[in-house]
């Protein structure tokens, strides 16, 4: 009876190992790849530019690694970034569940021209333009 209960109490913590172990692995791919931090990074480089920009300007933003990653991880270009004018927000995508947005500050609207590729990398256009206010009550 001894004998059972502490092979019983063993396999408890063979199996909580397991499950670590497995978590660990899934992780360390998810890292490896990077998606899901670069899509942090890329969308915090694009906030930065936005706030530091003009209204009537172009920005050229090197998109070329994030390009990659999504391509890699079966992500269709057209999702990879999202321009929120009514939130003020940047959306990158880079892997299919994980979304990352930072808000910016600039009182500026985004007209996303798309990703022009080999230019000599990829480039994500984008205009700035002033905001377009809506009609209010009152």
């Amino acid at each position: 009876m001894f004998k059972k209960a502490a092979l019983l109490g063993n396999l408890v913590y063979i199996l909580i190992f397991l499950i670590i172990l497995i978590g660990g692995i899934v992780a360390i791919g998810l890292m490896k790849r990077g998606a899901g931090s670069w899509a942090d990074q890329t969308a915090k480089e694009l906030t930065r530019e936005i706030n530091l920009a003009q209204p009537n300007q172009t920005v050229y933003f090197d998109a070329q690694r994030a390009t990659e990653i999504a391509h890699s991880e079966g992500m269709p270009y057209n999702k990879i970034f999202e321009f929120d004018n009514a939130n003020s927000r940047v959306c990158v995508t880079l892997s299919f569940g994980v979304k990352t947005c930072h808000t910016y500050f600039n009182n500026v609207d985004i007209i996303s021209k798309g990703i022009k590729f080999g230019v000599p990398g990829n480039v994500l256009i984008f205009d700035i333009i002033e905001k377009q206010r809506s009609d209010e009550a009152g």
